[in-house]
């Protein structure tokens, strides 16, 4: 199947192509998939590992279908899972933070990067900016100025 995604992807295919691609090539295979795993399915005992991994695809089938039938859906969402695996990487990261006050400004420092990201800055531009304008005195009326959603790039950073 993932052959068939990837000619699909260097040939440039639209989504009814690709999934007229995919009735062609990859349906044939999905199906005889089934008619294996149904056969293994009846004859694995209840306790085995294979016989889990069956129930499960079985249990995923109508997903899978969805996948065959609609060519706008990808094969996988590799995606979605790269762009949540820092998340993941860093929460067991955090536990190590030294002490609670520590996970407490880990917390709000990767708030605050997070929210530069968003608002469409570089981060680190962006940290370097409002430190440097902060150690230059910035008045505390002003604060607001260096909110991510407010922060100008641009702005005179002598200014405070």
């Amino acid at each position: 199947m993932y052959q068939v995604e990837r000619i699909a992807t260097d040939r440039g295919l639209s989504a009814p192509e690709r999934q007229q691609l995919r009735d062609e090539l990859a349906r044939p295979a999905v199906l005889k998939l089934k008619r294996w795993l149904a056969v293994e399915y009846a004859r694995c005992r209840p306790s085995s590992l294979l016989f889990a991994a069956c129930r499960y695809a079985i249990n995923q089938w109508a997903t899978l279908m969805h996948y065959l039938d609609d060519g706008r859906v990808p094969i996988d969402n590799n995606q979605v899972e790269n762009r949540m695996r820092p998340v993941a990487v860093g929460r067991k990261n955090w536990l190590f933070a030294g002490s609670d006050a520590g996970g407490k400004q880990a917390a709000i420092l990767l708030t605050v990067l997070v929210s530069a990201k968003l608002a469409g800055h570089d981060r680190f531009a962006y940290l370097r900016s409002v430190i440097g304008r902060l150690s230059r005195g910035w008045r505390q009326s002003r604060l607001d100025e260096l909110l991510p959603m407010n922060w100008q790039p641009d702005a005179d950073a002598a200014s405070g």
